[in-house]
């Protein structure tokens, strides 16, 4: 009889698992290199935005509907190499994200219309602003470098998003598991008294 409060706290984090791993879409993000750099060569046309778009509490989309994602990393290659990110944990009350808009039509887990944007201060200097940019018309990238200076890249294509992870439907799982776990100890604790 000792046991039953392992058995308890089992119950409990088999139920808060199953909980966390219940309705969050991932989605990540490549779009297509830019076809135009203009201003200072920071970018070239090797350069890409691509990133990962978290939406929480979605099991299914049952109906068009417009979403936000909760959080987001974007990210642009510059100069053919490693480049600039913003790395967004909340997308819905941050001030650097302007726009947040992803389109779903029913049966699909994949956006058919979307923006973002997001600006700020991404390289570490004080004073200059970055700004990414994806859509469902193309992508857009710019640096300003100070004074007259900035560097901007982009392209009139649509990258490409694919499902990360789908939502779990597993919560239910879990919780029949543990109560069967709570079940099966209960038994075994009243053959052997």
């Amino acid at each position: 009889m000792p046991k039953l409060p392992v058995y308890l706290t089992t119950l409990c984090v088999l139920i808060a698992i199953g909980n966390s791993a219940r309705g969050d879409l991932i989605l990540s993000f490549e779009g297509e290199p830019f076809s135009e750099v203009i201003g200072d060569a920071t970018f070239t046309t090797l350069d890409r935005l691509t990133g990962t778009f978290v939406f929480e509490g979605i099991v299914s989309i049952d109906a068009p509907v417009t979403l936000s994602a909760t959080r987001f990393e974007l990210e642009v290659t510059v100069g053919g190499g490693a480049g600039l990110a913003f790395d967004v944990t909340d997308a819905i009350g941050d001030f650097r994200v302007t726009q947040n808009e992803f389109d779903f039509v029913p049966g699909s887990l994949l956006p058919e219309g979307f923006v973002l944007t997001v600006s700020g201060n991404a390289f570490g200097d004080p004073g200059f602003i970055e700004e990414l940019s994806i859509s469902d018309i193309g992508d857009l990238a710019t640096i300003d470098l100070g004074g007259a200076t900035e560097s901007n890249a982009f392209n009139f294509s649509a990258g490409t998003f694919r499902v990360s992870s789908v939502p779990e439907p597993s919560a239910l799982a879990f919780f029949g598991l543990a109560l069967w776990l709570f079940a099966n100890r209960r038994s075994r604790v009243r053959i052997s008294v």
